[in-house]
């Protein structure tokens, strides 16, 4: 099944973070618990981890994108 991964708020009242870095690429399977990619907001950077095992479709945005909380980051199948 097909899964849209979004930017999610990490801190309450959180609205958009940059996207720092990818930690996977399409075409890699991913375990539950490895990181995916990381975001920095005006005060930290955070890691966010998948929460399920996927397969990376396609990233959706470049790192150094500023993207607001809820927009589409990667596609992935369960």
């Amino acid at each position: 099944m097909k899964k849209t991964v979004t930017m999610p708020e990490l801190k309450k009242g959180m609205k958009k973070a940059v996207l720092c870095r990818w930690n996977v690429e399409p075409g890699q399977k991913v375990e539950s618990g490895s990181e995916l990619f990381e975001t920095e907001t005006e005060k930290a950077i955070s890691a966010v981890e998948a929460e399920e095992n996927m397969t990376v479709l396609r990233l959706l945005v470049d790192e150094g994108d500023e993207v607001e909380v809820g927009a589409p980051l990667m596609e992935v199948e369960m």
